[in-house]
């Protein structure tokens, strides 16, 4: 699995955390930043570190310093995805950048979501041109428009049923905590 943009690693740790709930022994996440986005730099990963520690899921995380167009070679030493998660650099062609580096990766099987495909950002192109090449694109009705980008069809539903699951849950703990 591999993750762009580690920011302060929220998703590094729900990605880890999915994976060793779903006992994958082979679970490993490389999570790409090279820390020039934002006002987080090096402060962002000092707190992914802490909170994948804490969180008992940093046996499954590797913090990668770098672009993922430049480092993604080295890291994945010929291996295929199963999923990837894009949210580095929203702007420009970054995001297509990213995409492109990680499909070189990808089998039929894989599973790449999108963050912020919303207009403010390019990632939206992005995702139209993932959709142009052959993938099959979903947006999610979440606050952070996730995409989710997937070649094989069987994955459409498996996603739909996973995020109506999702939302049902969510709904049980907010009506029975209020």
């Amino acid at each position: 699995m591999v993750e762009i943009g580690t920011g302060f690693g929220y998703s590094a740790l729900w990605i880890a955390a999915g994976a060793i709930a779903a006992r994958s022994a082979e679970a490993e996440l490389f999570t790409v930043d090279d820390h020039s986005e934002g006002e987080l730099g090096y402060q962002g990963l000092r707190f992914a570190r802490e909170i994948c520690q804490q969180a008992n899921v940093s046996r499954v995380v590797r913090f990668v310093h770098g672009r993922s167009p430049d480092v993604l070679k080295a890291i994945l030493e010929g291996r295929m995805l199963d999923f990837a998660f894009i949210d580095g650099n929203h702007h420009g062609g970054q995001p297509y950048a990213d995409f492109h580096a990680l499909s070189m990766f990808t089998h039929k099987k894989s599973i790449i979501a999108w963050h912020d495909v919303d207009t403010r950002y390019t990632v939206p192109d992005a995702f139209e041109r993932a959709c142009s090449e052959g993938w099959t694109g979903q947006i999610l009705n979440t606050s952070c428009r996730l995409g989710v980008s997937f070649a094989s069809q069987e994955h459409q539903r498996l996603i739909s049923d996973a995020f109506e699951a999702a939302c049902r849950l969510a709904l049980l703990n907010t009506s029975s905590s209020g």
